[in-house]
């Protein structure tokens, strides 16, 4: 009976073993007592840490955020909250920047402020497994909160332009739909699964899209339309080829 005991015990544990998730944030910036208000450039820098034993897949999706004083910051009116599809292997790391042109809080004198990114996993890979430490999951900076930074109407964080990402392939055409681009050219890169670029083309945006048709030959499989500029890289796009 104990040998039962010990076999089911090591089984529950190489089980629990193999499948521990967790992820740890960092905040880069802003940093530490850094400065923020109207006009001031807010950089919002973030790396994401697998500390667990499962692989981050571009089955899953990162998705991560900043939030000021306990709540998520907003733009327009619209939570502001970003998503990247990426492979992280257990023990690795992925960084991710985006720029603000400003914060302005309604109302707000000068004070200090918590300003803290937060991120999260989700997907096939990681589902039905529950992640072993949330606490590491959100980092945190005071930042000197100043209302008279720049002169400026809008009582709201005034962001870059979020692109938004809805390209597709139908047909051996991949659609290639991207919005909000504040770039006059971006490169379209598609990578299959081992990482090979089986593609990539620089692109021209017009009125701040970026928009093509392009015939292309692809097996099955599942592929990565990642589009980045000089200024930026603005996320993968999945696609399924059938």
């Amino acid at each position: 009976m104990k040998r039962i005991f010990t076999l089911v015990a090591f089984a529950l544990f190489a089980k629990m073993a193999a499948g521990q998730i967790d992820i740890g944030v960092t905040l880069n910036s802003p940093v530490n007592n850094g400065p923020a208000g109207p006009g001031i450039p807010l950089s919002f820098d973030i790396t994401v840490t697998n500390t667990g034993t499962v692989p981050i897949t571009t089955s899953d999706t990162i998705i991560y955020a900043p939030t000021l004083a306990g709540s998520l910051l907003s733009s327009g009116g619209n939570p502001i909250v970003f998503s990247s599809i990426q492979a992280i292997a257990a023990g690795g790391s992925a960084n991710f920047v985006h720029n603000f042109t400003g914060l302005n809080i309604a109302g707000a004198g000068a004070q200090t402020f918590e300003f803290c990114g937060i991120a999260l996993v989700r997907g096939s890979n990681w589902s039905g497994l529950t992640e072993s430490d949330t606490t590491n999951n959100t980092d945190c900076n005071d930042i000197a909160y100043n209302p008279n930074g720049v002169s400026i109407d809008e009582n709201f964080i005034l962001a870059t332009l979020k692109p938004v990402n809805t390209s597709y392939f139908s047909n051996g055409t991949l659609y290639i739909r991207v919005a909000n681009m504040d770039v006059k050219a971006a490169e379209v890169s598609v990578i299959d699964l081992t990482g090979k670029v089986v593609y990539s083309q620089f692109l021209e945006t017009s009125n701040f899209e970026l928009k093509n048709d392009i015939s292309l030959n692809l097996s099955r499989g599942i592929y990565l339309v990642n589009i980045r500029s000089e200024k930026a890289q603005y996320g993968s796009r999945k696609i399924i080829v059938q």
